[in-house]
């Protein structure tokens, strides 16, 4: 986390930067839901993840050598978070290794993309590593 970032700024980024991402009606209904999910068998999780969705910016702060990106920062969606871990939609795909800052209204966040998979035309959910441990209840208090 940055230490010299307060909440206004976080949220003038958010505020600043326009949302590209175009949310499939089929996945919408998953968004409304909130609270502590409920690992699938498949999953290998190390720590509970927390669904819910808020307004956040995404910032690539190092884009992979063979693929550099015109545009380094767009709105997007925080959809969960663990103690080590984030995950948001963006308009783009990302792909493992790029390096990230995610704004939310409590915080900046950084971290490393894990993963990358298709929802939509316009929608990617995007796992990201933690660079940080967070306190959950911190990041989704007040939301």
């Amino acid at each position: 986390m940055l230490d010299a970032i307060d909440l206004e700024d976080c949220q003038r980024v958010i505020d600043s930067v326009p949302c590209l991402v175009e949310v499939p009606s089929a996945y919408a209904d998953l968004l409304q839901e909130e609270g502590y999910a409920a690992p699938s068998p498949m999953e290998e999780r190390k720590y509970a993840r927390y669904r819910f969705c808020r307004p956040a910016a995404l910032q690539i702060i190092e884009d992979l050598p063979l693929l550099p990106r015109m545009r380094k920062i767009g709105g997007s969606y925080l959809v969960s978070i663990s103690i080590g871990g984030a995950a948001v939609l963006f308009d783009e795909q990302l792909y493992p290794r790029e390096r990230v800052r995610i704004w939310i209204a409590a915080d900046a966040l950084t971290g490393t993309v894990a993963r990358c998979r298709r929802i939509g035309p316009k929608c990617y959910e995007v796992g990201i590593i933690l660079d940080e441990r967070v306190q959950v209840h911190r990041i989704t208090r007040g939301h």
